[in-house]
């Protein structure tokens, strides 16, 4: 027949048990972060390279496509997204009622944009 595990027998296969969970949860966490490090290297690869010419509609751009335009960092891809929630952007010039936008910046960005369907 079966007996009761003595205390010690207890223990051990709790110390066991908590011992299994400690390498699977380092493991886990290892691969987090491993996969948080790509990420952050393919987020730094995408934001070092310039986006090809006319190849950005601000209107659907995402904010990390946002942020490879020259002079755009995080803040401004924000309001940029929040700009055209309320108004479409038509032409490069438009992009200056974004807050801390003006002509030089438009004007380093303008080779990179199209608007509307079609690359112009």
């Amino acid at each position: 027949g079966s007996r009761d595990m003595t205390g010690k027998e207890c223990q051990a296969a709790l110390d066991e048990a908590a011992e299994t969970n400690r390498a699977e949860l380092q493991a886990a966490q290892e691969a987090s972060a491993e996969e948080a490090e790509r990420a952050r290297e393919e987020e730094e690869r995408l934001l070092s390279s310039s986006p090809e010419k006319a190849s950005l509609n601000p209107n659907t751009a995402s904010k990390l496509e946002l942020m490879r335009l020259p002079g755009i960092g995080e803040v401004l891809a924000i309001r940029i997204i929040e700009g055209r929630e309320e108004e479409a952007y038509r032409v490069p010039s438009d992009l200056r009622r974004v807050t801390g936008i003006g002509k030089q910046t438009v004007a380093r960005m303008a080779p990179y944009l199209f608007f509307g369907d079609k690359k112009r």
